[in-house]
């Protein structure tokens, strides 16, 4: 019998929407506020795309493990089809075998070709969701072929085998090298942050206390409907998070070297994802550590009161 195994990403979505919906109709509903429906709806909104992010980023992990683990199947296939035993079996025992975090996904083809399915439609659920990688489509054809062909199995199998494990060696040179760049990466977005809050730190003095130098608010004069009024509300927004008391100048300045950094942090996270782990679900991740870590931060030095 197959064991049944939910792994459907895009169902739980679904299920998840559906349940965040309802809950923001109930309390909007009941709390009879426009102010609370709208915050419950951007609420949702963010915890959607932090679990649509989650889910793809988990799921890229465990296709990532899946290829680590691949040259061990294909060795297990070959020591057991150089031992006499038919392909297809060989594959079914292979498949029984322990392979860390991901046995399951391995266990699942074994449990379908158990239940006497063809080995295409046993692989077809794996190749579906793990087929993206190329490795995975190569080593799922190759398979094929070769159940298909019945010819050249064991010297097949052992050129797939090594194959597999110089891609492998290849991909962690690759990621080794290119380590270097995310250590610099998010070196030079911190150093970038720095150099913010110190030019923040210096420039508000001077043009708070005069000297020769006093500037007003650059917000004062603007109406608060028009383009800058509502950008130096935000900025007093920004501000009003981290500061309960500040002139309209720290207001301004504070809100505008803070959204600085905040967008260096952001667009060095994805351009790090995309450079080092080709990947912009691996950009969001490092996106959202440098984000909070700009956040972090600019609280911290604000309560310390160096900012």
């Amino acid at each position: 019998m197959i064991r049944k195994k939910k792994n459907n990403l895009t169902l739980g979505y679904r299920e998840y929407l559906i349940i965040f919906i309802l809950i923001t109709l109930v309390i909007g509903t009941l709390s009879r506020d426009i102010g609370v429906f709208s915050n419950m709806i951007m609420l949702n909104v963010f915890a959607l795309s932090f679990y649509l992010v989650f889910s793809r980023y988990r799921e890229r992990v465990i296709a990532s493990k899946i290829e680590e683990r691949l040259p061990s199947f294909i060795r297990n296939i070959a020591d057991a089809v150089e031992s006499g035993i038919p392909m297809i079996v060989a594959i079914e025992q292979a498949s029984r075998k322990k392979y860390g975090d991901v046995s399951s996904y391995f266990n699942e083809i074994a449990d379908r070709l158990k239940a006497k399915l063809p080995f295409e439609k046993a692989i077809e659920k794996f190749e579906r969701r793990f087929g993206k990688r190329k490795t995975v489509k190569l080593t799922m054809n190759v398979l094929k072929e070769l159940v298909r062909s019945g010819y050249g199995l064991s010297s097949s199998l052992n050129s797939l085998y090594f194959n597999l494990i110089k891609l492998n060696e290849m991909k962690k040179e690759r990621k080794s090298a290119l380590n270097q760049y995310l250590i610099l990466v998010y070196a030079i977005t911190y150093l970038f942050i720095g150099i913010v809050i110190v030019i923040n730190k210096l420039l508000v003095p001077i043009f708070s206390t005069g000297g020769g130098l006093m500037f007003q608010s650059p917000c004062v004069g603007y109406p608060t409907y028009s383009v800058n009024g509502m950008i130096c509300s935000y900025y007093n927004g920004v501000t009003r998070m981290f500061k309960t008391e500040y002139t309209p100048v720290e207001a301004y300045y504070f809100g505008l070297f803070f959204n600085i950094g905040l967008f260096q942090a952001m667009f060095a996270g994805l351009l790090v994802g995309m450079i080092v782990e080709n990947s912009f679900i691996s950009g969001i991740k490092h996106s959202m550590i440098l984000v909070f870590s700009t956040f972090a931060i600019f609280g911290i030095l604000t309560r310390l009161g160096i900012l």
